[in-house]
């Protein structure tokens, strides 16, 4: 008795189809029903939440540096490379600074931004990533009266942040000095 190899050949290929459709479904229902605790590498690493800004005024230099704390709320530890940072004036949207995941780029302001923490300014989050409940500082400076960039009514800054591997917006948070 032979077997015809032609028909069973279809059936096989129908079953396959469906098994690996039945898996995909139900890989992508668990990540978007959050039914797991790991975050698929694309999606973004973690949520951020900035607080409110703050100056301080250096009449030996010249210069106003603000301060804007970021805290981990949840997710997966973040690297000082995972994300970009753009810092804008509200008034303008000019764009004062840049973390581009690997170096700081002074664009409208006059001095480089750095990443700040309590316990080592100099290598904060370049080499510990924040985890939930961890805190960085951003400080910024920008110029002061007598650069056409800076007027006393520029109170408020967009602060955006984004997770490079995945292109998605983290945070977008409007922060007022004053």
């Amino acid at each position: 008795m032979k077997t015809n190899t032609r028909a069973v050949t279809p059936v096989v290929s129908i079953i396959l189809m469906v098994a690996v459709a039945i898996i995909l479904v139900s890989v992508v229902a668990t990540y978007s029903l959050g039914l797991t605790d790991e975050l698929p590498k694309t999606s973004p690493a973690a949520v951020l939440e900035m607080s409110d800004a703050s100056e301080d005024f250096d009449s030996g230099y010249g210069e106003r540096p603000n301060f804007v704390d970021i805290t981990h709320d949840n997710g997966n530890p973040l690297s000082a490379n995972d994300i970009s940072i753009k810092i804008y004036k509200s008034s303008d949207q000019l764009l004062l600074a840049e973390w581009t995941g690997d170096k700081w780029k002074p664009i409208g302001a006059s001095y480089e931004p750095q990443f700040q923490s309590a316990s080592d300014s100099t290598s904060a989050f370049y080499s510990d990533p924040l985890s939930p409940g961890d805190s960085i500082t951003i400080q910024w400076y920008q110029p002061t009266q007598g650069s056409s960039q800076w007027s006393e009514t520029d109170q408020e800054y967009i602060i955006q942040i984004n997770h490079i591997p995945s292109g998605q917006l983290v945070s977008k948070q409007t922060v007022d000095v004053s």
